[in-house]
């Protein structure tokens, strides 16, 4: 699923960071649904064994 994001949030992580996020999934009638971050909302990069361990893993 995409997600949108704040553009300064894009830039300042390479691609393929990990993030944890407050979301909304926002409804696209004729599209995609995706998922919607305000930018001023926090957000935690992760790593990858972070991740591991919030999912369960």
């Amino acid at each position: 699923m995409f997600v949108e994001c704040s553009s300064a949030m894009r830039k300042k992580h390479a691609v393929g960071t990990y993030f944890k996020i407050q979301a909304a999934i926002k409804i696209k009638e004729g599209g995609n649904d995706f998922l919607y971050t305000y930018p001023r909302w926090p957000y935690e990069v992760l790593t990858e064994d972070e991740v591991r361990d919030f999912i369960g893993q």
